[in-house]
């Protein structure tokens, strides 16, 4: 299966996941009170990233290792798994009771949720690189089943924060057992031992990438210490969708480093962002005009944030088209732990610098500047953030990559926007309805008139996407014959 099908494929599966998980994320952002929600989410999205130091540092490299073909790398990797779900089970506790829990199970369920979310998230990592198309099939299972019993348990059984970790915690397990029954072939090979020294020797370059992402993940407790734990609920609400995009396109590329580990084809890559541009730039075009409908399908509580979503729209048509391109340019360095290149150094040291320009312009803006909105404040250090990270990366990548990224996709992806924002402007219902079924019935209508003139104007006047649909529906017609 080529790269384009398989980034297609696990696109499409994550995408079936999301639709049904947006259940679930309404469910809890209009169940839980303000902090509970808080709480909840700061242990789903923050703890895993907290924890991950083992597992990234063994996993970065195993993950390029199983790429370019070398044996026994799996019974090593898992190891380190086990390590950083410990860690996170002891992180886990810390934020539930700097969070404010008190109740003792509360902060047992957070513990064993921050342990099994934290394995199930780093072992599916890893086996991108050896399964990339079953690995999603597992994490889709995952989130239909959490959805289905956020749904039961927080809806119909109304068990609150209680009946949220349960369905965390239950989904996580299934998905760690499908994981390994999966990967048995790779995990019946001898330890690669001298992997395990290799590993460590060249374990400062993900480290780096780790001390980015842990500096970043502080970004919610900031906010929560300078201004309150509604920022934190409303940042998160707000921006669920669009966060959903930048998962989608993550997961739907996180092979692309090792495809082009394994094949040295860049201009395929190249055009995978291409692609990622046309779609994130349709979705970001109707957040930016429409804001109120997409934040009311959450919570219509939340809609005082629209203007942060607005800005965080901007930052997310940006992370979408430099996600390709550090995965292409990352790709191109096939050098191994015992002496790592220099692209993929320069790579973590430009997570870094962004991560740390990110973490000190929302502390100094919330200090400084007390009568801003802070989710505001928030939307747009998260912008600094992304346009930081895409100019150093591209200073990263060799002069043909540069151009050819700049020429065909940075100007496609602001043609594009520009295209959504316009169409979104003109031609669809502005507002939103309180109640959630009117709400969603208008988000539909006005996605669907914007999803279907776009894409009629952008095939009709971009040729390379034209032909990327023609071959698509090619092979779909000649495979139904």
């Amino acid at each position: 299966m080529g790269v384009m099908r398989q980034a297609t494929a696990r696109g499409v599966l994550h995408f079936v996941a999301m639709l049904v998980s947006v259940v679930s994320g309404i469910v809890l952002a209009r169940r839980l009170d303000s902090s509970s929600y808080a709480l909840y989410q700061m242990i789903a999205r923050r703890v895993d990233q907290l924890s991950a130091l083992p597992s990234i540092i063994a996993g970065f490299w195993a993950y390029r290792y199983s790429a370019i073909g070398v044996k026994g790398v799996t019974r090593a990797y898992i190891v380190s798994v086990l390590l950083s779900g410990a860690i996170a089970s002891s992180i886990a506790i810390a934020l539930a009771i700097y969070a404010g829990a008190s109740a003792r199970d509360i902060i047992v369920l957070a513990a064993v949720s921050g342990f099994l979310w934290t394995m199930f998230v780093r072992y599916n990592a890893y086996t991108v690189a050896l399964r990339p198309v079953f690995s999603e099939l597992v994490a889709t299972i995952r989130r239909v089943t959490y959805a289905a019993m956020v749904f039961g348990l927080v809806y119909l059984a109304t068990m609150g924060l209680y009946g949220a970790f349960t369905a965390f915690i239950a989904s996580s397990a299934l998905g760690i057992a499908l994981l390994i029954m999966s990967t048995r072939k790779w995990l019946s090979e001898a330890m690669c031992r001298s992997c395990l020294g290799e590993w460590l020797r060249g374990a400062y370059v993900p480290t780096i990438s780790w001390a980015a992402t842990m500096l970043a993940a502080t970004d919610a407790a900031i906010v929560t210490a300078l201004g309150g734990s509604y920022a934190v609920a409303a940042f998160f609400a707000s921006t669920a969708a669009l966060s959903m995009l930048i998962e989608i396109l993550a997961v739907s590329l996180q092979h692309l480093t090792a495809y082009v580990l394994r094949t040295q084809d860049i201009e395929t890559g190249l055009r995978v962002s291409r692609i990622a541009a046309f779609i994130s730039a349709m979705v970001c075009g109707y957040a930016m005009a429409r804001p109120e409908s997409v934040i009311a399908i959450m919570n219509p509580i939340y809609v005082p944030a629209s203007r942060a979503l607005q800005i965080y729209a901007v930052g997310v048509l940006v992370t979408g088209i430099a996600t390709p391109l550090t995965q292409v340019i990352s790709g191109t360095d096939r050098s191994r732990a015992v002496k790592p290149g220099r692209t993929i150094i320069r790579l973590a040291l430009t997570e870094l610098t962004s991560s740390a320009i990110y973490i000190a312009t929302l502390i100094l803006a919330l200090l400084l500047q007390n009568k801003l909105n802070p989710m505001e404040v928030w939307a747009t250090s998260f912008l600094v953030r992304c346009l930081t990270r895409l100019t150093l990366v591209l200073r990263v990548a060799d002069t043909l990559t540069r151009r050819s990224f700049l020429k065909n996709t940075a100007t496609r992806a602001a043609i594009y926007i520009a295209i959504a924002y316009t169409l979104s402007i003109t031609l669809t219902t502005p507002g939103y309805a309180p109640q959630f079924m009117d709400n969603a019935l208008l988000l539909l209508r006005n996605l669907a008139t914007v999803a279907t003139i776009y894409t009629a104007l952008i095939l009709a006047i971009d040729f390379e996407l034209r032909g990327i649909a023609m071959r698509a529906l090619t092979t779909i017609l000649k495979h139904q014959v």
